[in-house]
């Protein structure tokens, strides 16, 4: 056993079969129901009265009801036909022919009475979640041969750290106190960690580069006071990650311009030590969300429901329902989408999204010619376009531009660019195009820039 991240680090391979013993003994549960979950889970009951979601598969409640209604009306038919037929026809093709019927019908009654029975059980709408398993710890897979196995490993933590003394009671899985270890608050790397990321969310780079690698083969940080008193902030304001994203957002630092400083570039041509904010791309679900917010059709609370949920089956294997589930048409926050792995949207695919499938730390950031093909072509950007003409609509030409420029860039349009704007226009409308079009157009352009794009 290996880290990709950390194969150079002082971690045994026994090191890894400790902790993989406690998530052995671990039984994870998968929220839902249906012929595609094969563990339901009993353990999480949500609250009554909770807003169900749109595409509820099952009502349980109405499900009996109805099918204890179909139970009577076929025991009548049964009886009433038991009793019509009783000494008459014996031999006769057609009553041989409805005794066959009747016996069809009362195998599927019964069969309906044990699916019945089963739906009973759940109450309500259920959560994944997990519980322990049987404990037990893990062996060492020799050479990482699942065939070939080595000692018991004990179930336990990275000898490296010496900080904290916590066992493992041979009855408990564990997860108790592997979640106690990492928050320890005698911990050197968990709240270092934690504020790093918020760092770099914040500022487009971390204190330490390599966010996902503190090890030997990560980079150093670039002011370890910095990291170390905003680690200490974090612990004091009991984890809360909102209060130290309020006090690095009030921070003079947060607040500097981008603006090139001739002579600092000179002493910290990297801006190592954030003498300046760096100019960064927006990330995907935020230019999604912008272009939805300027156009007026973003939706700021959650959906009600997800189109997941009205897909029958399995998602990966049915290319149809994967290319409907990518045409779904939400305008809810990026943070409210499903994240499907084969039916991302493709805006947010587009430009940089993280890869669902593993934990991404830092995503890439290109530039390459498909994402200027997809703001000149896409149907999304045409739509949010279309949607900020129309909301200018009402405003004189000159009104439009100003606000225009406000909207998307936070500041009035030049000269130059105003000029510029009311020829192309006049141009448009000399040529016959109608005035939504022509405007459309405009605003697809701005969408485009660069300025829209980036923070600068």
């Amino acid at each position: 056993a290996r880290c990709h991240d950390h194969k150079f680090d002082p971690i045994p391979t026994e090191d890894y079969y400790s902790l993989a013993g406690i998530f052995k003994s671990t039984h994870a549960l998968f929220g839902g129901s249906g012929a595609g979950v094969r563990q339901t889970s009993r353990l999480i009951e949500l609250q009554d009265g909770r807003k169900e979601p749109v595409g509820q598969k099952t009502d349980y409640a109405k499900l009996i009801v109805a099918k204890q209604a179909e139970l009577k009306s076929l025991n009548k038919k049964v009886a009433g036909l038991k009793k019509e037929l009783k000494g008459k026809y014996r031999e006769d093709p057609i009553y041989k022919e409805t005794i066959s019927r009747i016996k069809k019908t009362q195998a599927a009654v019964k069969k309906n009475q044990a699916k019945l029975a089963n739906s009973k059980k759940q109450t309500g709408p259920l959560a994944m979640g997990a519980r322990e398993g049987e404990p037990g710890d893990a062996k060492v897979h020799i050479r990482g041969n699942v065939t070939t196995l080595g000692k018991v490993i004990p179930r336990g933590f990275p000898q490296v750290f010496d900080f904290s003394d916590l066992k493992i009671d041979s009855a408990r899985s564990g997860r108790l106190q592997l979640a106690d270890w990492i928050t320890d608050p005698a911990n050197p790397l968990t709240p270092r960690v934690l504020a790093n990321r918020v760092w770099h969310h914040l500022f487009g780079r971390g204190i330490v580069r390599t966010v996902d690698n503190f090890g030997q083969t990560g980079e150093r940080p670039s002011n370890q006071p910095l990291l170390d008193h905003l680690a200490v902030r974090l612990l004091e304001n009991e984890w809360s990650v909102k209060k130290l994203i309020r006090e690095v957002v009030l921070s003079r630092a947060y607040r500097m311009s981008s603006v090139h400083d001739l002579a600092n570039a000179r002493i910290d041509p990297d801006n190592a030590l954030f003498w300046k904010m760096n100019q960064r791309r927006l990330d995907a679900e935020s230019m999604r969300d912008a272009m939805l917010s300027v156009s007026g059709h973003l939706i700021l609370s959650p959906a009600d429901g997800s189109p997941v949920q009205k897909i029958d089956g399995n998602i990966g294997r049915d290319p149809e329902q994967l290319e409907e589930l990518r045409k779904a048409q939400l305008d809810n926050r990026s943070l409210y989408l499903p994240v499907a792995r084969q039916a991302i949207p493709e805006v947010l695919k587009t430009f940089d999204f993280a890869e669902p499938s593993i934990i991404v730390g830092r995503r890439d950031v290109t530039t390459v010619p498909t994402q200027a093909l997809f703001l000149l072509n896409s149907d999304f950007v045409i739509t949010q376009a279309r949607g900020l003409a129309e909301r200018l609509s009402s405003m004189d030409e000159d009104s439009r531009i100003d606000h225009a420029f406000r909207l998307l860039f936070a500041r009035p349009p030049s000269s130059s660019e105003m000029a510029r704007t009311q020829t192309f226009l006049a141009d448009c409308l000399h040529n016959e195009e109608s005035a939504i079009e022509a405007w459309t157009t405009v605003c697809q352009a701005l969408l485009a820039s660069a300025e829209f794009r980036y923070l600068n």
